[in-house]
């Protein structure tokens, strides 16, 4: 559920353009439904094999889930958003399926709908390690449509924003007018947005470290890494630096720590420990704001993001995800990032295609 109130934010704050609201498996904006006319129209349009598997009221938002057994790329789940006058709020489509499964779907929904809306790249929340670029468009009459690629699923939605509840757009404004923080900037020495030599970096990380690497080739730069790195009065696994330069020098654009844990015992316990101790923390320098606070299946995986004022993002994140090796482990990082930077980086790397 979360996912879904996270991308209806986003709606709300999209770009804006003009074009015709279309209708969507029968649904049309601007009209009233019952639960059963839902129904009807999703299993007249979608097939027979959906069912309604959820209903629940959140943020003043009526949502429907469909869904089937068959998690093929081609049979997403199927949110529907109903305000409490019962107007069509917002029709999300969850597509699921492997990697290289998501990506082709990726490329075939840009290019239909950038065919009907005059869609924008933008950059969505914490979602800043990605290559990947989402998409937005807003109409002049508050029609929405979004393409978001995530960690394990694509989200095309279609929303009317003026449906939505007042109470729930109140809270989004309320959430954007508070004072931003000013995050701390610099780690182990180096400031993130300056530029330094590779042996500086080098020497910063060594001193707080047991063993540095060798330097890495990564999609938006270079990246050394330490391991059992000391900081914030822990021992962290891993610590990689990341810069936009070449081999030799560049200007640093994030700064991340990690730990791992084993999936079983006492270790699976320390990991969330851990990740419940640090957000303690930086709650307590910087604000505590629920909002941000993701949480996909409790045991499974939780996240935090923190934006700053002087344009630095931190994102806490806890997760079960299998290692390289294929074994399951309970992981723990905390990454520093400098917005602007990696926007500009990403905005760089689009600009080749």
């Amino acid at each position: 559920m979360k996912r879904f109130i996270i991308l209806v934010f986003i709606i709300c704050q999209s770009a804006i353009c003009f074009a015709q609201k279309p209708i969507i498996l029968g649904l049309e904006f601007g009209n009233t439904y019952s639960t059963d006319d839902v129904c009807k129209c999703v299993f007249e349009n979608a097939g027979k094999q959906y069912q309604l598997t959820d209903d629940m009221m959140d943020n003043g938002i009526h949502v429907l889930v469909f869904d089937t057994k068959d998690e093929s790329i081609g049979t997403p789940e199927i949110n529907v958003g109903l305000s409490k006058t019962s107007s069509l709020v917002t029709v999300m489509f969850f597509y699921r399926g492997s990697e290289s499964d998501r990506i082709r779907k990726y490329a075939e929904l840009v290019e239909k709908i950038k065919k009907n809306y005059p869609i924008k790249r933008m950059h969505i929340g914490s979602d800043v390690s990605s290559d990947v670029p989402n998409y937005t468009y807003k109409s002049e009459d508050g029609f929405s449509v979004l393409l978001y690629y995530g960690e394990d699923s694509i989200a095309l939605s279609y929303s009317d924003t003026n449906a939505i509840d007042p109470s729930f757009v109140d809270s989004v404004v309320k959430d954007l007018t508070t004072p931003l923080p000013t995050i701390q900037d610099t780690f182990l020495g180096l400031k993130l947005g300056n530029s330094y030599t590779q042996t500086q970096i080098r020497t910063a990380l060594a001193k707080k470290s047991e063993k540095v690497f060798d330097v890495d080739r990564i999609p938006s730069g270079y990246s050394l890494s330490a391991y059992k790195v000391s900081f914030g009065g822990h021992i962290w696994d891993f610590c990689k630096v990341n810069y936009i330069g070449d081999t030799t020098s560049g200007k640093i654009y994030s700064i991340s720590f990690e730990c791992n844990y084993q999936d079983y015992g006492y270790d699976k316990q320390e990991a969330l420990e851990l990740y419940n101790s640090f957000l303690n923390k930086l709650n307590e320098k910087y604000g505590d704001n629920d909002s941000d606070n993701v949480e996909v299946g409790k045991d499974n995986e939780r996240s935090k993001l923190y934006l700053g004022s002087n344009n630095i993002g931190i994102f806490l994140h806890y997760e079960r995800a299998k290692s390289k090796g294929g074994d399951w482990r309970r992981y723990v990082s905390l990454e520093y990032t400098h917005v602007d930077l990696l926007m500009s980086i990403s905005e760089s790397n689009d600009a080749e295609l």
